[in-house]
């Protein structure tokens, strides 16, 4: 080949490698590069929720300029599948992305795990309570949008919407079938234990014939959300003397924990005001819960398992964070079992009240009747103060004492110990109550291991009634005379 066909070939081929590597780097750039940080991350999803915002806005407006086409009688059959043909290949398509972005968004923003599972059990909730599926003329999807607009009192109440068509179908029923049932005690669904009992009650084994047009009739009425085969299965269980539980119903595997024992766990959280409940708090709680079950069942729980699985026990952390009356907190102060009884004890207020009227009073000859004219202006537990130290004292006048002779004296207790801490929990879980008063009485988690048996370092602040201060104290004890500081700034005191 000569050496200008050679040099032409050269360049020929240099130039397609400079395009091939120039449309790599396009493509590598067109790309959506992985988030270094999990604050990235959440950054990228936020981009992209706010991006699929602006889509569905242009999606609604899109499809009120297509309803006005439907609606025009003088539209043409072709314009008509024109726009058809738009809402198939790409109104459903943008859709379809837009419910995907945002899934994949709710990963990366969700403060803790488990919030999809949370999330998907809610809906389904949802589903179950306030569709009704029997209706012929709405689906199901058109019902949950429906109400998801216009905010109907279906959505609002929907027991109350469910008990009105159940009592319907009752009616009708009953006028058809020889089998009365009894009302359910929440008025819409036998719990398993009543389903049971009324039917071992009632249709004993050896009637088949009634047993069997007992439990038609419990699902024709919608009192019982399962099938024959399910309700025979607990039957057989219960007469072999296996545990069945009391739980709601359920299409598959049993819930460990159902949403009524949810509403159960947070209104036993609001009983502890200030209290942060961890992970391992909820475990415990869960446990106990599962314990408490079989207790209910006439079983003992010989052999049981303390510890949730680790996926599981994140969905019912996520659950409860999704109530209504949970918050997540990050900030909270370990105390002990012991300190926690103390702060809450009767004999400490008692002994506190008993202090300050020993101490704040002392005996003067004549009543002042300008400390008297002040005292009849304060609150009532502050006069009731007086007039029973005075009382107690057989009617001597007393006088309070200056607030500059008034000294309170507060501790802060510091922990130093050797090698790594305990893994701390990245969040906590405290009603919001607790949250609204964290001013004055702080969040707190109950915490007995070993990080509260180190070295204890006690900080003294003592202040006047007047505010001044005295030197701060520092109080370490177990220290040797070598291992005492040698500043001379810092007064060392040796006990």
């Amino acid at each position: 080949m000569p050496a200008k066909q050679q040099a032409a070939a050269r360049n020929v081929f240099q130039n397609m490698q400079t395009y091939r590597n120039n449309s790599d780097s396009l493509e590598a750039a067109r790309k959506p590069t992985m988030p270094g940080t999990k604050s990235d991350s959440a950054m990228e999803a936020t981009r992209n929720l706010y991006e699929a915002m602006h889509r569905l806005q242009s999606i609604n407006r899109e499809l009120k300029s297509y309803v006005a086409v439907f609606l025009d009688s003088t539209s043409s059959q072709r314009t008509l599948q024109d726009y058809t043909r738009r809402i198939t290949h790409c109104i459903i398509p943008a859709l379809s992305k837009i419910a995907s972005i945002i899934e994949n968004s709710g990963k990366h923003i969700a403060p803790i795990a488990g919030a999809k599972i949370a999330c998907d059990r809610i809906e389904r909730a949802a589903l179950k309570d306030a569709v009704d599926p029997t209706n012929k003329r709405k689906s199901v999807d058109y019902q949950i949008l429906e109400m998801y607009a216009m905010k109907s009192s279906m959505a609002l109440n929907p027991e109350q919407n469910k008990r009105c068509r159940s009592s319907r179908q009752s009616k009708v029923q009953e006028n058809r079938l020889e089998i009365t049932l009894p009302i359910p005690q929440n008025g819409t669904c036998y719990t398993k234990f009543e389903a049971l009992e009324f039917i071992e009650s009632k249709y004993p084994e050896h009637n088949l014939k009634g047993r069997s047009k007992a439990i038609d009739e419990m699902i024709r009425q919608k009192y019982i959300p399962c099938k024959r085969t399910a309700m025979y299965d607990m039957l057989k269980k219960r007469k072999e003397g296996r545990i069945v539980l009391n739980n709601e119903w359920s299409n598959g595997r049993p819930r460990i924990v159902d949403d009524k024992d949810i509403h159960q766990i947070v209104s036993n959280m609001h009983n502890s005001c200030g209290r942060a409940y961890g992970k391992e708090d909820i475990n415990n709680i869960i446990v106990d819960h599962q314990k408490k079950k079989i207790l209910e069942a006439n079983h003992k729980p010989l052999c049981f398992q303390d510890e949730v699985n680790k996926n599981t026990l994140s969905n019912y952390v996520a659950q409860i964070a999704l109530h209504g009356n949970i918050s997540i907190n990050q900030k909270v102060i370990p105390k002990t079992n012991t300190r926690i009884t103390a702060e809450n004890s009767s004999r400490g207020s008692i002994s506190n009240v008993f202090l300050v009227a020993t101490t704040h009073f002392v005996e003067v000859g004549n009543d002042d009747r300008d400390m008297l004219k002040q005292l009849r202006r304060l609150p009532e537990d502050t006069q009731l103060l007086y007039d029973l130290v005075t009382n107690a004292c057989n009617g001597i006048p007393m006088f309070p004492v200056h607030p500059e002779l008034i000294t309170s004296t507060d501790e802060s207790t510091q922990y130093i110990f050797g090698g790594q801490r305990a893994h701390k929990e990245k969040f906590t879980l405290v009603t919001k109550t607790s949250n609204r008063v964290r001013g004055t009485n702080a969040v707190y988690k109950f915490d007995d291991g070993k990080d509260m048996c180190g070295m204890r370092v006690k900080l003294t602040w003592t202040f006047n009634g007047t505010g001044e201060c005295a030197p701060l104290f520092i109080t370490v004890s177990g220290l040797n005379d070598r291992e005492l500081p040698a500043d001379k700034d810092l007064v060392v005191l040796k006990a």
